[in-house]
């Protein structure tokens, strides 16, 4: 039948449309359906996989941490480490990384455990990449004494048993193992095999001075610096110490070898006196130690293993005979005590236990979010539906570590990008649920403009009844105390580098060097007088050191004013403990720069206190990680080739593990002309 073109202009039949719409409507389900289906599947998934990390050491009725250094890289947020730059998670796969948090966490859980039985604390006693807070740099102390703190509390415990086996602290004297020794003094009984020392020769500095070098070269540095302890640049502006320099650096070096020498006692029951005459001999073979009573025995770790096993093994079998009704769990365990690798049976790995812990946090965290859910949803349903809501309270844990950065710069390495942490602890001042800040500061300072951003955003929570508490880490000295100094309360290790308060600025004039090459700088004219007042081949005239000085001035009286501010303290004592002097964690104490010796762990109770949140507020880690993509695009290889290449060279020229390169390449970048809240004041400690 051929249809006439009037039926064909005809439009479709009403039906035949209902059919189309009703055909789409069902595949829109379906498709509905199948992506909530996979998203629920996720999810489950994901709930699984948490229930089953968290429920993996519940397998066991008993077992021992294995607190193994060589296999971890503890770091303050457990990211990539800057030793390999972007490559990091390549060079770095045999390691697992943890955050302190993680580590602390890990340590206080096993505290209170009463499946874990006991824990061993074990190292080859190299120095594995990672780990640069056991290298006996001085500058890396707060971090060992935080982790050490939390051994100890666990050591504390009569029921636990506490072993510590390191093949040597220090082989042959080639490494200080003092920090490393130190820590493991947090454990009741110390092991060393036969062939390892006690590398315990004690601290001291030996730094290098570039000044008459320069001059050969005729580079002529150009500092200004308030006041006359700040030293950062003493090294290219000097031929030795000054008066000033020297007094500070011995008296940082005392007393944190005072603290490490009052851990030791307190752990071994050695008097000071006698640990002394020990260093003055060191390093010590592990047979001279064990005669001094500085280890428990020599052994080697195999065997320190084993046992560790057999006596957490003893420990579960007495529990399990006082249930009389499972004998069948009884007998098992009879039969384990017999086994070659019993050890094996019985070991917990810390990386595997953390992972649990963790676990079993979000768990919580989930479960109390239903369980809100449900709460609000019948508190609508009854009579007082006009009553506010129930919501969660959040602690927020802001990390600040590396050399503080003005904007987004985009850096690759660990930096404090001042605009990007701004903006950070804006987001923060406007959630509701956040109820109280812990500001983890690890910086030796930076750019002023940029410490001076962050700053407002912590006094702007401080107005909003946010409470704000600094927590200290290895470093928060100079513009890292600048932005720390307006917060509700400060928190600092012992051995935490600290103050610094002041202000320096410098630069090089290569002038003369390029004249003896053969180079001369034909300048043309010139708009404005000071146009080429930061040119690295010019001289500054006599109006322009006169200008410079009056804007450091200004620079060091804002510091000064910011922290008479923030400390309630009178200027005068501001002054007199200021002059860019570099105070340790208990001297800052002592002289009210922080309110309280204390690590991460004190910092959040302090917070929940502070802010009324209470103990079941919940801690929320706000990171700022850049992808993997990101860091390669704005680092590069090269960057990743040249930093190695300057690291190993400066390493191998100072004979020192603590030569920052990262630090270096800072403190070049930042005083380039402009004045900056920056000391690395133990840059070429020895």
């Amino acid at each position: 039948m051929i249809a006439t073109v009037e039926e064909a202009q005809k439009p479709p039949k009403p039906r035949a449309a209902a059919t189309l719409l009703s055909r789409v409507g069902k595949r829109f389900v379906r498709l509905s359906a199948g992506v909530f289906l996979l998203g629920a599947g996720g999810s489950a998934l994901s709930y699984y996989a948490l229930v089953k990390t968290a429920n993996f050491p519940k397998t066991l009725d008993g077992f021992y941490v294995d607190f193994n250094l060589d296999e971890l890289s503890i770091s303050e947020t457990g990211g990539d480490s800057d030793n390999y730059g972007p490559l990091s998670p390549f060079f770095l796969e045999s390691q697992k990384r943890l955050s302190l948090k993680q580590t602390l966490d890990a340590l206080h859980k096993a505290k209170v455990d009463e499946r874990c039985k006991g824990m061993l604390l074990r190292s080859s006693g190299s120095l594995p990449k990672g780990n640069d807070w056991l290298s006996g740099s001085p500058a890396t102390m707060a971090m060992m004494q935080e982790i050490r703190s939390a051994l100890c509390e666990f050591s504390s415990q009569k029921e636990k048993i506490s072993m510590a086996a390191f093949n040597t602290f220090g082989e042959l004297g080639t490494a200080n193992g003092l920090q490393a020794y130190t820590l493991a003094t947090a454990m009741k009984e110390v092991y060393v095999q036969p062939t390892g020392h006690l590398s315990i020769m004690g601290m001291a500095s030996r730094a290098p001075f570039f000044r008459e070098f320069l001059n050969k070269w005729k580079v002529e540095p150009f500092v200004v610096k308030r006041n006359k302890y700040k030293n950062a640049l003493n090294n290219f502006e000097h031929s030795s110490y000054t008066a000033e320099h020297r007094e500070a650096t011995d008296h940082l070096l005392g007393t944190l070898f005072e603290q490490c020498l009052h851990d030791i006692s307190t752990s071994t029951g050695v008097d000071t006196r006698a640990l002394r005459r020990h260093i003055d001999k060191a390093p010590l073979t592990a047979d001279q130690a064990k005669d001094a009573e500085l280890i428990t025995d020599v052994q080697y770790g195999s065997w320190v293993r084993e046992m560790i096993g057999i006596q957490t093994l003893k420990k579960v079998l007495s529990e399990v005979l006082e249930d009389k009704k499972n004998m069948q769990k009884t007998r098992a365990y009879e039969k384990m005590v017999w086994d070659a690798n019993v050890e094996e049976k019985v070991r917990m790995r810390m990386q595997d236990y953390a992972a649990a812990v963790e676990a079993e946090k979000m768990l919580d965290s989930i479960h109390n979010k239903i369980s809100l859910a449900w709460r609000n949803i019948f508190r609508g349903l009854g009579p007082n539906r006009e009553d506010e809501k129930v919501s969660p309270k959040q602690i927020a844990l802001v990390y600040a570590e590396g050399a503080i950065l003005n904007g987004s710069s985009g850096s690759s390495g660990k930096a404090i990008e001042g605009t990007r942490l701004a903006q950070v602890l804006q987001k923060l001042s406007r959630n509701p649920k956040v109820k109280g800040v812990v500001l983890r500061v690890d910086s030796p300072g930076g750019s002023v403009v940029g410490s001076d951003e962050i700053w407002n955003e912590v006094r702007n929570l401080e107005s909003l009844k946010v409470p704000v508490v600094v927590s200290m880490g290895n470093v928060c000295a100079s513009g890292g105390y600048y932005i720390s100094c307006p917060a509700s309360r400060i928190l600092a290790s012992p051995g935490t580098l600290t103050g610094s308060i002041g202000v320096i600025m410098g630069k090089f004039n290569f002038e003369g060097f390029f004249k003896d090459l053969g180079v001369k700088f034909d300048e043309g004219k010139t708009f404005g007088k000071n146009a080429t007042m930061m040119s690295p081949t010019t001289s500054y005239t006599r109006a322009q050191r006169r200008q410079i000085n009056r804007m450091i001035d200004s620079v060091y009286d804002e510091f000064l004013r910011k922290v008479e501010e923030g400390r309630s303290m009178q200027l005068r004592m501001v002054k007199r403990i200021a002059n860019g002097r570099v105070w340790t964690g208990q001297d800052a104490y002592r002289l009210g720069l922080v309110d309280q010796l204390g690590g991460l762990h004190d910092a959040i109770e302090a917070a929940k206190l502070l802010s009324g949140a209470g103990e079941e507020a919940r801690v929320v880690e706000v990171k700022t990680k850049k992808s993997l993509l990101r860091r390669f695009r704005e680092a590069g290889l090269s960057s990743f080739v040249t930093d190695s290449v300057v690291s190993s060279i400066l390493a191998d020229f100072f004979n020192s593990p603590s030569v920052d390169v990262g630090m270096l390449k800072s403190l070049m970048t930042q005083c380039n002309g402009k004045p900056v809240l920056l000391d690395p004041s133990l840059l070429f400690y020895r």
